[in-house]
């Protein structure tokens, strides 16, 4: 038979292999996040206020950590869902500008820190391959949950909240989240 004809079918198993070690390398193992269970990444973000947001800021309460973009139509749908939930939220606003960020309307006030990766360098540390996703991190600054995609109220009942229930009974804290955490609009 003729070399000719191997080349197609090399290059298609080439490509399944390629493809078959971006979904299942280092960065995402078997569709569970490799950073989940792991401190967060060394990875200093500047805040629109002028401060810095990393590894010591996201430590000593829970809190979530949001990566998202002001061209995201799903990022701007999900503001009702973040601003009642029980637990600090932090944002990083993820490829904009210099005048985005420096505009950005920050009176909706769900941020406790609002920090921006104009570039994206600094957040594909933290694996982020699109926007929005979602990092849940405990008080000693591991992350106990990731999510990619769209947060619903059903996702933030059914996935964090037992870990936030976990986390609260587990140190003894009498001021749990609530059982109504999140409002439906």
């Amino acid at each position: 038979m003729r070399s000719i004809y191997w080349w197609p079918i090399s290059i298609a198993i080439l490509t399944a292999a390629f493809f078959y070690f971006i979904m299942h390398g280092d960065g995402y193992k078997n569709g569970v996040d490799s950073l989940v269970g792991k401190p967060v990444p060394e990875v200093f973000f500047s805040t629109l206020k002028g401060n810095t947001l990393g590894p010591d800021k996201l430590k000593g309460r829970i809190s979530l950590l949001v990566f998202f973009s002001s061209w995201c139509p799903t990022c701007h749908l999900m503001k009702s869902i973040l601003k009642d939930l029980p637990l600090p939220v932090n944002g990083v606003l993820y490829r904009d500008p210099d005048f985005v960020a420096e505009n950005f309307p920050v009176d909706i006030n769900i941020f406790n820190e609002l920090a921006v990766d104009n570039e994206g360098q600094k957040s594909i540390l933290w694996g982020i391959r699109g926007v929005p996703e979602f990092f849940l991190i405990d008080a000693d600054g591991v992350i106990l949950w990731h999510h990619r995609g769209a947060i619903t109220c059903e996702i933030f009942e059914e996935q964090v909240q037992p870990l936030l229930w976990k986390e609260y009974t587990q140190k003894d804290s009498p001021d749990g989240p609530s059982k109504t955490a999140c409002i439906r609009s």
